[in-house]
């Protein structure tokens, strides 16, 4: 899971459905990568940076595990 970039979502009010279509890719499919079933590929990562200016690859895309998420319940995911 990447929980900075939920957070730079939901900082902007930015939705991740409206992200998967901003970097050309299905809800679904964003929902996958988000989850850590299908790995970003580079020009993703880089659109995801230029859609969330001012965050840097390294802090968007640091990993949390499933665990460490389960105490992040009070951040809402916007579809």
């Amino acid at each position: 899971m990447f929980p900075n970039i939920l957070i730079e979502l939901k900082k902007r009010r930015y939705s991740q459905q409206g992200l998967a279509k901003y970097i050309g890719i299905s809800r679904s499919s964003m929902q996958n990568k988000m989850n850590g079933q299908r790995p970003f590929t580079l020009p993703e990562m880089r659109a995801i940076q230029q859609a969330l200016d001012g965050c840097t690859l390294d802090y968007l895309f640091t990993e949390c595990e499933q665990k460490e998420w389960a105490g992040w319940s009070h951040i809402s995911l916007i579809w």
